[in-house]
């Protein structure tokens, strides 16, 4: 049965049960919409006092995701929604985008925020990905190059060129 149903059922009866049905209902909805993917961190913006807007390059593509909160210091959504954070990250679909319940941290490309060029190099990198904007086996590779460059740039391996 349809929410707005139940929602009519329980408007008539004013019973508690049919009450009951209509939020199981929800609740119920509310959890399908549920994905949990790995992803990295492209863009981060802040909006509001303490959420940042994503965008995120999964194995599957890019998706826009808000993470309510992230920008307090003891949140659960601090470290793992940085800029170049490589994070599982747990999903819910939303009305315009993705809102982010859960991220935990796989990989922090430190390295990169040591170095002006590094940085510039790897914000090249997320724009140049984001621009192209894959889908499916396209993503996922692009994901993998990323992450590799992501490394070497980190890790200090090898210096850029220019």
């Amino acid at each position: 049965m349809e929410t707005s149903n139940y929602w009519k059922l329980f408007e008539s009866t004013g019973q508690v049960e049919d009450y009951l049905a209509l939020s199981s209902t929800a609740r119920r909805r509310r959890h399908k919409m549920r994905t949990t993917t790995m992803g990295l961190v492209l863009r981060a913006t802040k909006t509001g006092e303490a959420d940042r807007a994503l965008l995120l390059l999964t194995p599957d593509g890019l998706v826009s995701a808000m993470a309510k909160g992230a920008l307090r210091l003891k949140g659960r959504l601090f470290s793992g929604t940085g800029l170049f954070c490589y994070s599982e990250f747990t999903l819910f679909e939303g009305k315009t985008m993705f809102v982010v319940d859960e991220a935990e941290v796989r990989q922090v490309f430190w390295g990169i925020h040591e170095s002006v060029e590094h940085m510039a190099l790897a914000m090249y990198f997320a724009e140049l990905a984001s621009t192209l904007s894959p889908t499916g086996q396209e993503a996922e590779a692009q994901l993998r190059l990323l992450l590799n460059s992501l490394y070497l740039l980190s890790e200090g391996r090898r210096a850029p060129r220019w």
